[in-house]
């Protein structure tokens, strides 16, 4: 109960001045869909999708999607707030980046998540995603990032239990490049976990050849599935991440045409020497 209640002091202290950044202005001509919205923090059918510029949203069917999260702040159109809320559709950020020298930083914690909190609010967002992808085997800087999950989802939920917080993770939790994070934990402490189920070939070994292969080959990407659920990580809380892109590689020179596989240079990505960074 000790550590309840000291962690409790760190969610209160670290609120305290939440609200010192005034929201932006809102555009709506209907005021209360610049407010986040009142529903369950995941969908019973979650289609969930990452905006990377400020426009395409335009494009964009908020019929069907249920959650719009913005690569970036500087790509949010508040003129999107409107067009999702008015279709049930929440709007989220990934949060700043956050240096992995840190993550054993409790302080540096705390003000980073206050940072994001007031982006949160002050870009009236139904919730933050979490994108940390650097690779980490220390187990202090393990702890440290399960440490930040906690502490994020905290604060989003101390704003309100109807924000969501998610968090990105590799295809499978068996150390893809060289991640070998507490994925329970990340599960248990956010509202779902974001597979990313591409780039699947960003580190290749056990092969003698280097070969060209498909992104997001459904092999792998149902074994990452099966391996989050044996953690256990339920169902209901993972979101599958796919490419709507591939890669374009070039065989070596000297490769038949015709040839069925497509031999690439070999390039250094995290202790391998084949991976898709050459694509």
């Amino acid at each position: 109960m000790l550590a309840a209640y000291i962690f409790t002091l760190f969610v209160t202290s670290l609120l305290g001045n939440v609200f010192a950044v005034p929201p932006i202005e809102c555009t709506c001509s209907d005021p209360s869909l610049c407010n986040p919205l009142d529903i369950p923090v995941l969908q019973d059918k979650e289609f969930y999708g990452f905006l990377l510029t400020p426009s395409n949203w335009k494009t964009y069917n908020f019929t069907v999607l249920t959650t719009a999260c913005v690569a970036g702040i500087h790509n949010l159109d508040p003129d999107m707030l409107c067009e999702a809320r008015a279709n049930n559709a929440r709007v989220t950020a990934i949060t700043e980046g956050f240096p992995k020298a840190q993550l054993a930083n409790a302080s540096y914690r705390q003000s980073w998540v206050k940072s994001n909190i007031e982006m949160m609010q002050q870009y009236r967002l139904d919730g933050l995603n979490l994108d940390f992808e650097d690779w980490v085997k220390d187990p202090v800087l393990v702890a440290g990032l399960s440490s930040l999950v906690r502490e994020l989802n905290a604060a989003v939920k101390a704003v309100s239990t109807h924000r969501q917080f998610t968090v990105d993770v590799a295809w499978s939790p068996n150390g893809i490049d060289e991640r070998d994070y507490d994925y329970k934990t990340i599960a248990d402490n956010s509202d779902g976990i974001f597979v990313m189920a591409y780039d699947e070939r960003s580190q290749v070994f056990g092969t003698p050849d280097c070969l060209a292969g498909a992104n997001s080959p459904i092999a792998n990407a149902a074994a990452g599935l099966a391996n989050f659920s044996a953690l256990p990580v339920p169902a209901s809380k993972m979101i599958l991440g796919m490419p709507w892109y591939g890669y374009r590689y070039e065989c070596v020179p000297g490769t038949d045409p015709a040839a069925a596989e497509c031999p690439i240079s070999r390039t250094l990505w995290r202790n391998a020497t084949c991976s898709d960074a050459v694509g």
